[in-house]
């Protein structure tokens, strides 16, 4: 899914000849605290609701103030994930899209990046979820597939990412199937380490204590 795909329409950007007055109502408007700034339909940065609040007269354009413009953007053809890294990152309201040569295309919103998430990781689809703990070397995403398949299951989506505390690298596994406890077993039985798991069956204090690997999870 590529950045472009992903544009909204509905969120306008700012020219400087807008005003600052201009500026922080559409930010009301449309919830965001940051805008870009577009002059002869190329990108010249993003302006943050906090900084044109310090502006004392709401009169003046844009291009005249003295503020620093975030450069952030992203390419139009590149993966979504790689919008979703700049949002995160630097804690942006809108993620703006642009050509190779700089010319302006839209933003994303975070409404759009996490809706594009939810079809990334099959989030609508039934199914259970099983994060494991291994070292880097030790991971084969073949041994994976074949001790799920050997329950009758298969693997719906899989991401991994290296813990930064200590090395591990998790992995985190969709299945398609929601009674997930022979599959567990069957990780168990060949050693794999479980940090987390979400299916159905599982107890209340289990699913408490999960959460919080479910949101990190999410949190790429």
């Amino acid at each position: 899914m590529r950045a472009v795909d992903l544009i909204s329409h509905s969120i306008p950007n700012l020219r400087l000849q807008d005003t600052v007055r201009r500026a922080l109502q559409l930010m009301a408007d449309f919830h965001i605290a940051h805008l870009p700034v577009v002059g002869d339909d190329k990108y010249l940065g993003m302006v943050e609701e906090n900084e044109l609040m310090d502006v004392e007269d709401e009169a003046r354009e844009i291009g005249s103030l003295d503020i620093p413009r975030l450069k952030v953007a992203i390419i139009q053809d590149e993966h979504f994930l790689t919008a979703l890294r700049l949002w995160k990152l630097h804690k942006i309201s809108v993620v703006p899209v642009i050509k190779t040569d700089g010319e302006f295309l839209g933003v994303i919103s975070p409404g759009e990046l996490l809706t594009a998430l939810d079809e990334y990781i099959g989030a609508d689809e039934p199914g259970g979820i099983i994060q494991l703990s291994m070292e880097p070397r030790n991971f084969s995403l073949g041994e994976v597939g074949r001790l799920v398949e050997s329950n009758d299951a298969s693997v719906v989506h899989l991401v991994t990412y290296k813990d930064p505390n200590n090395g591990q690298l998790l992995v985190s596994i969709k299945v398609n199937r929601t009674d997930i406890q022979a599959i567990i077993a069957t990780f168990q039985r060949y050693e794999y380490t479980i940090e987390s798991y979400y299916g159905d069956n599982l107890a209340e204090d289990d699913l408490r204590a999960n959460y919080a690997h479910l949101m990190n999870y999410l949190n790429i």
